[in-house]
């Protein structure tokens, strides 16, 4: 008996500011586009069949309605999301777009001061003025108190979104609550992802590669003077010097203001690591190379300059890696999550941080469209790279000797079988994993 395939499903109901009684309107939805993003409100896309035009005449479309959706299959279906109505286009198949519950924090802009408060403190009060209580807010304290926090021609979401920058935070609103916290990049994953070659088997429907692999920032400084006691800081984040969570191998960051990159040799296709200086900043010192900015608002003093250099260099070294995904449809999947990608070469294979997700409903198919991005990456496979880039499993995530200290000339004495000959060669093996004839040596096969 032929298993029977199930059809995503959207469901959609308008939430009418004339009553309470919300009006269903699945019938009329023929695609969605759901983006689930850490760093802008969350976006929302129905095509609607307007064959009739009778949608032009229609009052629950009108901008300012509330729409609350939920995509999946009978019985998985993703948790529900409101989005209010922004704009429609089209004609006889009409786009509603819809943007989250944050853009109401971006209406207006306000000047304000709020004093001996803590960023998180400040958070909590902008929360409250939006009516989310202590059960929705998602806010982690931050120990350190300022003596004044300015808001100055800013928006409320804008406002939010630096002070979470300045304390390495990430803000954003979802259906769960108001979240203002650590990105966690530490958690566990929430899906492994295979990629095979052949797609009828594959988990993952596309991969690409959005940035370089071989090169970070070597350190993020922040100097300035403080006000009060006239003394100068220099403070510094770096690999040695910032504590943070990862998804990726650390490379061994060992000189102060360089990046490291990889360069393959066309004729041997051996790889070395070579350092650049790191101008990351167009006010960069031009003797270091180094990133030298000034403290941001709320600072002055050398406490808020560490803290601010950890998370600059924090931030720039997470989108170290960055891919974009293609996978089969999830209702259950949400952003600001981990996952772990198999099957994509030793190098690239590993633990991923995800901040958008984009889900995609036509009739009869949904996918996801995933922006993934890790802090490193998990170096050379042992074997050709002939191989390794065949689509086989690499193996571990974490590199395990993440953040400790290689020697790029040391050598060990391997075993490896010549295919033709069927004799054992020695050979060296250097840390990088490749492969130098040891002259002289050979004893054949067993």
């Amino acid at each position: 008996m032929p298993v029977e395939l199930e059809f995503p499903i959207v469901v959609a109901r308008i939430l009418t500011t004339a009553d309470n009684a919300p009006l269903d309107v699945s019938d009329r939805v023929i695609g969605l586009d759901y983006e689930d993003t850490e760093g802008a409100a969350d976006k929302l896309v129905l095509t609607i069949d307007n064959f009739d035009l009778s949608n032009f005449d229609d009052p629950i479309w009108k901008e300012g309605n509330v729409v609350e959706v939920s995509w999946g299959y009978p019985g998985h279906m993703a948790p529900s999301r409101q989005a209010m109505i922004q704009e429609i286009k089209g004609f006889q198949t009409l786009e509603i777009e819809c943007l989250g519950p944050s853009i109401l924090m971006h209406k207006s802009q306000r000047n304000r001061i709020f004093t001996n408060m803590s960023r998180a403190l400040v958070a909590r009060q902008i929360a409250e003025e939006y009516g989310y209580d202590a059960v929705l807010q998602k806010i982690h304290d931050s120990p350190q108190t300022y003596p004044t926090i300015t808001q100055t021609r800013e928006t409320d979401a804008q406002f939010l979104k630096r002070l979470s920058r300045l304390e390495n935070y990430t803000f954003f609103v979802d259906f769960d609550g108001f979240h203002f916290h650590p990105p966690f990049v530490g958690q566990k994953p929430l899906r492994i992802y295979h990629f095979y070659t052949d797609p009828t088997n594959s988990d993952v429907l596309s991969v690409n590669l959005d940035s370089g692999v071989g090169g970070r920032v070597g350190r993020s400084r922040v100097r300035g003077r403080d006000p009060k006691t006239k003394a100068s800081y220099d403070m510094a984040g770096s690999n040695k010097d910032t504590a943070r969570d990862g998804t990726g191998a650390r490379l061994p960051v060992t000189t102060p203001g360089v990046v490291f990159r990889e360069e393959v040799n066309p004729e041997t296709r051996e790889t070395k690591v070579v350092t650049q200086l790191a101008v990351t900043d167009p006010r960069a010192d031009a003797a270091s190379g180094e990133e030298v900015k000034a403290p941001g608002p709320g600072g002055g003093d050398a406490a808020s300059a560490k803290k601010e250099a950890d998370a600059r260099y924090a931030r720039s070294v997470r989108g170290t890696i960055k891919l974009s995904l293609v996978v089969r449809g999830d209702p259950s999947f949400l952003a600001k999550t981990v996952i772990e990608i198999r099957g994509i070469g030793k190098r690239l294979s590993g633990l991923y941080y995800v901040p958008t997700a984009r889900h995609r409903l036509v009739p009869g198919q949904y996918t996801m469209e995933l922006k993934a991005k890790s802090d490193g990456h998990g170096g050379y496979a042992e074997g050709s790279a002939t191989r390794a880039g065949r689509g086989e499993e690499s193996g571990a995530a974490v590199n395990p000797n993440a953040g400790k200290q290689v020697d790029p000339n040391e050598l060990e004495i391997i075993e490896e079988v010549n295919p033709e000959t069927r004799a054992t060669e020695l050979k060296w093996r250097d840390a990088g994993g490749r492969r130098l004839p040891l002259v002289g040596i050979k004893e054949p096969a067993p």
